[in-house]
């Protein structure tokens, strides 16, 4: 009965600690086999772990078979104990651990008369033989001997496979875009909910270890078709121990500025390369960190803690002249404070009992703003420039719980919470409404006047198109508060039956919810001086004695975004990881499924729209997951690996907020009867005349979501081998192929009555021809599917640190193709808008001048890929690191504007790729031993050692005015000449102005820059 209730106890706390998705618990497992000298199994060996990353000490005995399982671990360095009476004591030390890791350890154990310990040192497995993941896993030791930026995600690009894509928004991992990756502190999920990127910065003192896994993840992990991207936060010990921190990462310590390529000022038909630098001077910046981080234990081996607070205040100056200002100077500053800290408690309260509690805070404010480097955009009144500014709280929690109960069952829970905002702006909207001379919808934009009314005095009479306060300087960001709750509850149980089992069962929960107001506080109104309004519906037609008026943001509601959605998804999984008997326990077989609902909220207040516009039931979103392993020798020595899933991505809010009701716009319409338009104002709306009607321009485009919409998707297949070549030496070899099977798009259809963009697949549903059952007039040529194709070849040598050195160094042969890039597109330089990207917005955009589909290269496929990292540790006091990266330059294709960004009218790839890129980052510290528990350390971190000046983009547009071309025109096909600068149609010939940036260098490799750093460490 007492064991009964303290299972029941136990498992009632991990339910209601779990209230509180974590896509995986950020644990490892040391699985093995205990057998005399005969190769006989031993049951009932007590088998004991301990780490100093471990909480308490983790023991079970061997079954009936010898077998023992050990879960839970932290990553860490762990001493096994092996005991039996009558059998010799056996350690084995140096087993490392890493997240998610399996490994597994076999022993072998004498009788002895004498009992005695025999310690067996290193050796530690270097190769998961139950698991097909491949990616990589930086810890502490590692991270801290190699150069990195101040957070985690700068040193995630040393693996093979994973970049850094400017023009994919971020972190590219086998082709994907930066807004298709998962990325977890501590099992919270911190990506964006709008843009799919990192919404949340840990700096390197706050971590542990870094996992990131790019292919052959089982089904308890969904969202991403990208990579998953894993910080594990520090936790305290049974030891006091802490830092006390700085860093200095100033402007003197950078090289000079690279050059920018732009349009001559005063001669638009030339080009020039500028160095602002030696116009204007350098930009001085002054960055620096202080803080300090302490952990240790309140109870030994029962409670521990850790924390770090690192501040961060970086101030740059910059001087202006405003050229087309007739030429002023300025000099404008900004200031911008990051509040870093974190705090993580683990708890050991009862046996087999483990729990930890941690915090991330990066509070940030920023006050003031540079002007455009070359002071040739705005003007030294158009803002208040030093006021500029708002704050941005960001933090994250996660509770986390793990019971194991006997060698054979795991009951993990873990809830927590991410939460961001952005308010308390610095400059306030104005306090006069705006006023603007321009008749609005329903008649079209178009400017207007009131000079042809000689009463009106002249302090009101102003030219065509007037106003006196600018669009954006209206709104107010108030608050756009974005929450993220999760809660995961999963059990792993192992059993035999033809074989062993481990089945794995468990069930996700996340629920997002924004509470956004960046609306106008004062009206708008559009004052359509002698113009008639005319309804769209009834015709019926409406003029005051001057015309008339539209206000928005008046009696009828706030003009801007202004909403509170919120939404639930669900995932349940269940795995099998099999090791047959038949084959000697050398072949596993990992079978799994998942499955996912999923709710995209509507963002209106409008009672008819009180539904999701989109939904995904479990039904919608199934992911199956296959993957086998085969231990050839059964010693952890070679292992063949190869996987096959299906990859779900999970919706973000871009498109949500826009189509489905996020932004407010309700025009109320006025007679203008009196000539005095100042009397408009909040509150007296009617105080030029008489209320007529309301129109809503931002109706819900519910009825424009594909009834048969699909999930974005993504297959993927990988075969691999891993080898271990030495004790602290493995190889590997993958092959991976990616294939997107469908995206979501707003998709503009052309019908009979127009054009109309719908929410759908490409390529399927309402996109297809009439003919086919779609809603696209036959005339027009099918929609193409999405499409992206993704090969690689990942050759790998890492040798773990051993001898006072450690190095990796990767090939990888890689080829992107297809007509879409993803959810951030490469196509519009780094654009990232999910799902409302500009590549279906017009019938034609995906065709060439002959109308064949326009595929090819994607425009950041780099064929060959070559790193490099590793670190030396002299016997004096010095480590000094190296990370390098050379890599293929990315397709330059020419682009002809004829309506819109991305258009290739002579295919993919037409002129050749950027130059080759490389560089190297160094590292450097020097550790001086004050006393045996003390010690300071200077350091020195260099970015672009080699100070690269490689041009990363080359200048693709070929006109600079836009060609509009019809639809006739473009059916029958048609051609361009850059030579002469003519398009030519079966109707007529265009001219268009060359741009004379045409194939030029532009976007050079960012300059060399210092970091140094101090620590006193106890």
């Amino acid at each position: 009965m007492s064991k009964f209730r303290t299972c029941f106890f136990a498992l009632l706390g991990l339910i209601l600690m779990s209230g509180l998705l974590a896509a995986q618990a950020p644990t490892g497992k040391i699985i093995g086999t205990v057998t005399d000298d005969e190769g006989t199994p031993l049951p009932g060996i007590t088998v004991e772990a301990t780490s100093p990353k471990m909480i308490g000490t983790s023991a079970v005995m061997t079954n009936e078979n010898g077998v023992y399982r050990i879960f839970a671990l932290p990553p860490g360095k762990y001493t096994i104990t092996y005991t039996l009476e009558g059998f010799n004591t056996i350690i084995r030390k140096d087993i490392i651990i890493r997240v998610e890791q399996t490994i597994r350890v076999d022993i072998t154990m004498t009788p002895g008369t004498i009992e005695e310990e025999i310690t067996v040192l290193g050796r530690s497995p270097l190769i998961d033989v139950k698991s097909t993941v491949k990616g990589m896993t930086l810890s502490q030791e590692m991270f801290e001997m190699l150069p990195r930026g101040r957070s985690f995600e700068t040193l995630v690009t040393a693996v093979a496979g994973v970049n850094e894509e400017e023009y994919l928004s971020g972190i590219s991992i086998d082709g994907a875009s930066g807004a298709e990756n998962m990325y977890y502190i501590d099992g919270m999920d911190i990506s964006e909910m709008y843009s799919g990127e990192i919404a949340q910065w840990a700096v390197f003192e706050f971590v542990d270890e870094i996992q990131i896994v790019a292919s052959g993840y089982q089904a308890e992990f969904g969202g991403s078709m990208g990579g998953v991207i894993n910080v594990i936060t520090r936790s305290g010990g049974n030891v006091y121990h802490g830092e006390l921190i700085g860093y200095l990462t100033p402007s003197f310590l950078r090289t000079k500025e690279r050059d920018t390529l732009r349009l001559e000022l005063y001669d638009p038909t030339k080009a020039e390369y500028v160095n602002y630098e030696d116009l204007y001077g350098k930009d001085k910046v002054n960055d620096y960190e202080v803080g300090f981080s302490l952990g240790g234990y309140v109870l030994k081996d029962k409670l521990w803690f850790f924390g770090t607070f690192l501040p961060r205040f970086k101030k740059s100056t910059r001087d202006i002249v405003w050229e087309l200002e007739g030429d002023p100077t300025g000099t404008y500053d900004r200031m911008q404070k990051y509040w870093n800290a974190q705090g993580k408690i683990t708890a050991q309260p009862i046996v087999d009992l483990r729990v930890s509690a941690s915090f991330v805070y990066g509070f940030y404010t920023d006050r003031g703003d540079l002007p455009a480097r070359g002071g040739d955009v705005g003007g030294p009144d158009t803002k208040e420039w030093a006021n500029i500014g708002w704050d941005y709280p960001n933090w994250s929690a996660n509770v986390s719980a793990d019971y194991t109960v006997g060698n054979n069952f795991l009951i993990s829970a873990r809830g927590g919470m991410f939460r961001k905002n952005q308010t308390n702006q610095q400059v306030p909207p104005p306090s006069d409404p705006r006023w603007r001379f321009m008749e609005g919808p329903p008649g079209g934009y178009s400017a207007t006047t009131n000079t042809m009314f000689p009463e009106i005095p002249e302090a009101l009479i102003h030219p065509t198109g007037w106003s006196n306060i600018g669009y954006s300087d209206l709104f107010a960001t108030n608050k756009q508060l974005r929450d993220r709750q999760t809660a995961n509850l999963d059990f792993t149980y192992y059993l035999n039956l033809g074989g062993e089992h481990a089945w794995k069962a468990g069930i996700q929960w996340v629920r997002i919810e924004e509470d956004v107001d960046n609306t106008i506080s004062q009206v708008y109104a559009l004052i359509a001086w002698d113009r008639t309004f005319v309804h769209p519906a009834t015709k019926e037609e409406t003029k005051g004695t001057y015309g008339f008026y539209g206000i928005r943001g008046g009696i009828s509601g706030p003009f801007g975004t202004f909403a509170n959605p919120s939404s639930i998804r669900w995932a349940i999984y269940l795995q099998d990881s099999w090791t047959p008997e038949f084959l000697d326990g050398k072949f596993t077989l990992n079978v799994g499924i998942r499955a996912e609902k999923e709710d995209i909220p509507s963002f209106s207040d409008l009672p008819e729209y009180q539904y999701p516009p989109i939904e995904f039931g479990f039904g919608d979103k199934v992911a199956p997951r296959v993957g086998f392993t085969y231990d050839v020798f059964g010693d952890a020595s070679l292992k063949f690996f190869g996987s096959y899933g299906l990859y779900y991505d999970v919706m973000k809010l871009e498109m949500a907020q826009g189509s489905y009701g996020g932004f407010k716009w309700i025009t109320d319409y006025y007679e203008l009867n009196d000539y005095d338009f100042t009397k408009i104002v909040k509150g007296s709306e009617d105080g030029c005349g008489p209320y007529f009607d309301s129109l809503n321009w931002r109706i819900p485009s519910f009825d424009t979501t594909d009834t048969g919409l699909k999930a974005m998707s993504q297959q993927e297949i990988s075969f691999g081998v891993e080898k271990k070549m030495s004790e602290f030496v493995a190889a590997s070899a993958r092959v991976v192929y990616k294939h997107l099977r469908y995206a979501i798009e707003d998709v503009g259809v052309q019908t009979m009555a127009g054009e109309q963009y719908f929410t759908s697949n490409p390529g399927f549903g309402w996109t297809l021809p009439i003919a086919q059952g779609g809603k696209f007039d036959d005339k027009f040529p099918t929609t193409p599917k999405a499409k992206r194709e993704y090969w690689a070849v990942n050759l790998d040598l890492d040798k773990r640190f051993s001898d006072n050195w450690m190095a990796g160094v990767s090939y990888t042969w890689s080829s992107l193709s297809g007509n879409y890039s993803g959810l951030a597109s490469s196509d519009e330089w780094g654009r990232n808008s999910p799902n409302v990207e500009r590549y279906w917005d017009l019938w034609w955009h995906h065709f060439d001048k002959n109308l064949d589909p326009i595929e090819g290269k994607l425009n950041t496929d780099r064929p060959h890929q070559f790193k490099l990292w590793g670190s030396y540790v002299f016997d004096w006091g010095l480590t000094v690191g190296l990370v390098a990266n050379g890599m293929s330059g990315i397709p330059v294709s020419r682009e002809l504007d004829v309506g819109l960004v991305g258009w290739y009218g002579d295919g993919r790839l037409t002129d050749g790729r950027t130059p080759f890129l490389l560089f190297a980052n160094i590292y450097a510290e020097y550790n001086l031993k004050v006393t045996d528990r003390y010690k300071i350390q200077l350091n020195l971190n260099v970015d672009n050692i080699l100070d690269t000046k490689t041009a990363r983009r080359i200048f693709n547009m070929m006109s600079r005015d836009e060609i509009s071309l019809t639809d006739d025109e473009r059916l029958a096909g048609f051609t361009f000449d850059h030579d002469a600068a003519t398009v030519t149609t079966n109707a007529q010939t265009y001219t268009y102005t060359k741009e004379p940036r045409f194939l030029k260098e532009m976007t050079f490799y960012s300059p060399l820059q210092a970091r140094i750093g101090l620590k006193f460490i106890f």
